[in-house]
């Protein structure tokens, strides 16, 4: 079960989702919290939580406090029984890395503890993550990022960026937490770009996406989940700076299943008010009405914005990716564009508040190339001496 972070106590959708498939009430569940710089205090503020829910949690290991000690405490025996002797384990957010620093050997091996979630795991037991937690997840992860536009200009480390996760996800996907919340689609493009995956998946806060052992996810929560889908995806080899085309995206709201597999994905019966795209996949682009948005990586809209450009298939949405420095004597601006327009497979579904997101959409396409702008100066914007 992957959390976006910033999960509320009230959050009803989310929770009650997390009891079911701890197996219900009364279960034991493992709380790690080692990404935390004090995991004590956030470990027992989950716990008040989880005991709230009539589940039986117990802090991974008890007692420790963030010291050089920790990775030692968590690996010991006693520690490993108590997860091993668990129905589900929740690992907290915090900074990934020290997940990585915890759990793995320099030599990318398990330590003991990683063993005994996957031992967990293969049982059928509930692994769980939130913000951190859900990083760790896939194969590869994002240790550290920079701004949309200086990730799309310069690329990434993958030494210094990325690292190794723990790959509970099929090894072509990727995930990110704190999607919209955060802007992070530059990144996960970049990333996505940079190491191969062809799939990803972007959490939002107060949401999370459940899958089970047959590759079979739903959406539970208050806002949703972004796929980004390269599988038909070109890059232009001439072009100067980050492209891709054909990219897919989709966004999925409480109660939407996807198979990972097959990427088949079933709108919830919640939303019922269906719309399509009749006959525009093919539009000549250039005589279409065009709408800009700025800063479109840093835009908590952007499912919103998928959704408008599928009301009115004849407009094309174009978000911009500026750079921030401002040269007052620069007559022009680098940056970047995303161009969102609808397929023939473009399809959109509304329903009631209430039940998270009222909105779902699938498959707008998107296109994300470099761009140099004009900037038109203003008098009344100079300085006054």
């Amino acid at each position: 079960m992957l959390m976006g972070g910033f999960e509320r106590p009230e959050n009803s959708l989310v929770w009650d989702e997390f009891v079911d498939q701890s197996g219900g009430p009364g279960r034991r569940v493992a709380v790690i919290a080692a990404a935390s710089a004090d995991p004590e205090y956030y470990g027992w503020k989950m716990m008040d939580h989880l005991k709230r829910l009539s589940l039986k949690p117990e802090l991974i290991p008890s007692g420790a406090i963030f010291s050089s000690d920790f990775r030692v405490l968590l690996n010991e025996p006693d520690s490993v029984t108590r997860v091993l002797e668990s129905d589900a384990i929740l690992l907290l957010g915090g900074d990934q890395s020290r997940y990585r620093d915890f759990l793995i050997h320099s030599d990318g091996s398990d330590l003991p503890m990683l063993k005994a979630i996957r031992e967990v795991h293969r049982r059928g037991g509930l692994i769980a993550g939130t913000s951190a937690g859900t990083a760790v997840m896939s194969r590869i992860m994002f240790v550290d990022g920079q701004s949309p536009y200086f990730m799309l200009k310069k690329g990434l480390d993958i030494d210094q960026e990325l690292g190794q996760g723990f790959g509970f996800l099929p090894d072509e996907w990727f995930v990110d937490q704190h999607f919209l919340a955060r802007g992070r689609l530059a990144r996960m493009l970049v990333a996505m770009q940079k190491v191969g995956f062809q799939f990803g998946l972007g959490v939002d806060e107060d949401s999370a996406i459940t899958i089970d052992g047959q590759g079979q996810a739903r959406v539970v929560g208050t806002r949703g989940v972004l796929v980004v889908d390269a599988s038909q995806a070109e890059i232009d080899s001439n072009a100067n700076g980050f492209n891709w085309k054909n990219l897919r995206l989709s966004y999925l709201s409480h109660g939407d299943q996807m198979d990972l597999a097959t990427r088949r994905i079933k709108i919830s019966s919640h939303r019922e008010n269906e719309r399509k795209v009749q006959d525009n996949a093919n539009r000549d682009v250039s005589e279409a009405s065009v709408r800009v948005y700025n800063d479109i990586f840093h835009h908590v809209s952007l499912p919103n914005l998928m959704f408008d450009v599928l009301q009115d298939p004849s407009s094309v949405c174009v978000g911009l990716c500026l750079s921030q420095e401002d040269d007052a004597n620069d007559e022009t601006q680098d940056g970047f564009q995303l161009c969102m327009t609808t397929t023939a497979e473009s399809v959109a579904r509304e329903g009631f508040f209430g039940l998270g997101d009222p909105i779902s959409v699938l498959h707008i396409r998107a296109d994300i190339s470099p761009i140099r702008v004009k900037v038109t100066r203003h008098e009344n914007s100079k300085p006054k001496p």
